[in-house]
């Protein structure tokens, strides 16, 4: 049902916008499609919005259409809009784009020996094939740890305690809601 925006019915009476997404495995530099629906009749244009974790939500200009392409991921809503704003949907339930990038991420370490000495000083290098161009954040899991790190290697003085797997995945440094899958892991064996 279609509702004035100066009417006094409850926003229950009102006609939803929804959001669906499709597949949000890409490629870096690739896309997702987004859509934007509202059950009752024809003729909507739609207002988009993104927010992410660090910023405010903002309206993304220029956008009318019921599907939208994207490359970034964040928290995105969207209402239909008739005539000269007169009539509006409720506006949709968030709905939160996790960008998974399908390129192949790897993890080698320097010194490349399978046996490394306690107060040895080693060096894993994580690497996003496909992905040279863009900045990224390093994420490193040992066991239930993960750390942070802006530089693709991580150097530190080696204990018994190091001995474990590692692995890394990466995320776009402007847009924390995109990120690599995890790589396999490298396992360090400490003497």
């Amino acid at each position: 049902m279609l509702v004035s925006a100066t009417s006094c019915l409850p926003a229950s009476d009102k006609a939803r916008a929804t959001i669906t997404a499709g597949s949000t495995t890409i490629p870096v530099g690739g896309s997702v499609t987004l859509s934007c629906s509202v059950e009752t009749s024809a003729g909507w244009k739609y207002r988009w919005f993104r927010r992410t974790s660090d910023i405010s939500e903002v309206r993304i200009d220029n956008e009318e259409n019921r599907d939208i392409s994207v490359t970034q991921g964040g928290i995105y809503r969207c209402e239909g809009v008739r005539g000269n704003s007169d009539f509006y949907t409720e506006i949709s339930n968030n709905e939160t784009i996790e960008i998974k990038f399908s390129n192949k991420v790897f993890v080698t370490q320097q010194p490349n020996r399978p046996q490394i000495f306690r107060g040895e000083t080693i060096t894993l290098t994580c690497e996003v094939q496909g992905g040279e161009t863009t900045e990224w954040t390093y994420e490193w899991r040992s066991g239930p740890v993960i750390r942070r790190t802006n530089s693709k290697d991580w150097t530190f003085r080696v204990s018994e305690s190091s001995s474990g797997d590692y692995m890394c995945q990466c995320r776009r440094r402007d847009d924390w809601y995109s990120s690599t899958q995890w790589s396999e892991s490298i396992t360090l064996s400490v003497s």
